[in-house]
């Protein structure tokens, strides 16, 4: 993406996540799309960087109802309904 003139925003030593802003994707209003990879894969687009956060924050939020409760599979989901 760098080489295309993204612009970092979030970048770590050792993360293989990453932050850019698209300049490729600049709208009338001036802002751009924020894209995450995971290494050199595209994996989101965001149209603002509130978006990205509320992303984030939603990922965070599961991982630690995850930890704190375990995973339950689909099939123990089902069962619990019935």
């Amino acid at each position: 993406p760098f080489l295309n003139g993204c612009i970092p925003i979030l970048l770590g030593e050792d993360e293989n996540n990453y932050l850019v802003l698209d300049p490729s994707t600049v709208r009338k209003n001036g802002e751009m799309d924020f894209v995450m990879y995971d290494y050199n894969q595209e994996e989101a687009r965001f149209n603002d960087f509130t978006s990205f956060l509320q992303h984030s924050l939603k990922v965070m939020q599961a991982l630690i109802k995850e930890e704190k409760f375990g995973t339950v599979g689909k099939d123990e989901e089902e069962q619990d309904q019935e």
